[in-house]
């Protein structure tokens, strides 16, 4: 069912780089973006909110990414 489907459609960005390589303030903007088009009075689309996951919002020091490929790899599941 096309409605169905819609109803639980959910659009995902994901941004990587170095650290310090503005990947934080990117996300700020595209979120900040993303809730004015949401806002619009004309949107009529199933998405309602947008969620920034980070490593803060989910309490993960950035050293699980230093060197432990298992460690990393864990980190990367919360993150999915």
């Amino acid at each position: 069912n096309e409605e169905t489907f819609f109803t639980f459609s959910m659009a995902l960005v994901t941004i990587s780089g170095f650290p310090c390589s503005g990947k934080t303030k990117r996300a700020e903007q595209i979120r900040a973006a993303l809730d004015d088009f949401l806002r619009d009075e004309n949107y009529q689309g199933p998405i309602s909110k947008v969620v920034v996951l980070s490593d803060d919002v989910l309490n993960l020091n950035r050293s699980s990414y230093n060197g432990d490929y298992s460690r990393e790899r864990q980190v990367v599941k919360i993150l999915k």
